[in-house]
């Protein structure tokens, strides 16, 4: 019983949510070099209280495509990581202050969507190596304290939906603006997900369908391109409520 209750009926999906688990409680020794860990495509540790993980958990799962540490209270990340297939990761509501180096995202070439809202970031750090980030099609940095939006974000050619929204946003390069009625003559039509979508499903085509909130008022226009669809609130304080942010899990 106890078995079922930690791995589940299903090998490639690993669901440990809301079991009070801390970083030294993750079965680290199961997942290993171990057929479970081999062949794992999903795992959930959402609900926990890990502040960070194991640093073996982010480099013993080849196959993972799918990793959810929302609601962990994680400050902290390992610098190394190597899950060569992971195509989505929620790191969102938790209190994390840095965006994620370069050297992390060196082991994620095949990212596709990374959630980190609802955390404490004040600045977008774009790595340089044009091989990193260069599947990315989602990123989500809603409600987080960032003031700046770098133009580097130029580089994710792949980018397709951008979300900012309750940020102190006070800077954003021309190269990001794209007018209103460009916007509305070709809007977004891209509704391809992961294999993982699961819960935020409703949230990601909610986000390409809906127009883009124009309170932030920069030149009067919106960003679009290189994106296709980016969220944008210019907000003195938070006011949406948090269940609007759903989970991936």
């Amino acid at each position: 019983s106890t078995k079922k209750r930690f791995f589940g009926r299903k090998k490639s999906r690993l669901v440990l949510s809301n079991l009070g688990l801390k970083e030294n409680d993750v079965p680290v020794n199961a997942l290993y070099q171990t057929p479970l860990g081999i062949n794992l495509h999903t795992l959930s540790l959402t609900n926990n209280h890990l502040e960070t993980i194991p640093s073996q958990l982010a480099l013993c799962l080849p196959n993972l495509k799918c990793l959810d540490l929302s609601h962990c209270f994680i400050y902290d990340l390992p610098k190394k990581w190597s899950l060569p297939k992971l195509k989505k990761l929620n790191v969102s509501h938790n209190l994390l202050i840095s965006f994620p180096s370069a050297e992390m995202l060196s082991g994620l070439l095949d990212l596709e969507e990374l959630n980190l809202s609802c955390n404490k970031l004040k600045k977008i750090k774009i790595p340089s190596n044009p091989e990193v980030l260069k599947k990315l099609k989602t990123l989500d940095l809603s409600m987080n304290e960032i003031k700046r939006v770098p133009k580097e974000l130029g580089r994710l050619t792949a980018l397709k939906c951008l979300d900012v929204q309750q940020n102190p946003v006070a800077e954003v390069p021309d190269n990001l603006i794209f007018s209103m009625n460009d916007f509305l003559h070709d809007p977004s039509k891209d509704t391809s997900s992961t294999e993982c979508d699961s819960g935020d499903q409703n949230k990601s085509r909610r986000m390409q369908s809906s127009a883009i909130d124009a309170r932030y008022g920069v030149r009067k226009t919106f960003l679009h391109k290189p994106v296709k669809q980016l969220s944008l609130t210019r907000v003195t304080q938070n006011t949406a409520p948090m269940d609007e942010h759903v989970d991936a899990f």
